[in-house]
């Protein structure tokens, strides 16, 4: 029973020491629009960026790949967008423009 409490106890730890609380955005604060799931209206991408904008964030432009059927992109392309956006030290954030369908292929 010691040895299943112990191993219990070492999983509880590994889970809580993989959670990690992000920084607060601020004004100024450079934010990366992504696109990992299904394609996104241009005119409701621009404004979700232009709300963004007057909460005073910095957004980098985003720049939407050829629609895959129901995908925003290749697997490719979007598993490039996001790798390439995660990496960069000066982006605070990462904003999808849509969700849904396609976030996890």
């Amino acid at each position: 029973m010691i040895a299943k409490l112990d191993s219990e106890a070492a999983v509880a730890a590994r889970d809580t020491a993989a959670v990690r609380k992000p920084r607060a955005l601020r004004a100024g604060s450079l934010i990366t629009p992504i696109g990992p799931a299904s394609p996104a209206a241009p005119a409701k991408v621009e404004r979700g960026l232009t709300e963004l904008r007057r909460l005073g964030l910095t957004v980098r432009d985003y720049l939407a790949h050829e629609a895959r059927e129901f995908f925003a992109g290749t697997t490719e392309e979007r598993r490039t967008e996001f790798l390439e956006a995660l990496e960069r030290v000066d982006v605070e954030a990462l904003v999808a423009v849509r969700g849904g369908y396609g976030s996890n292929y």
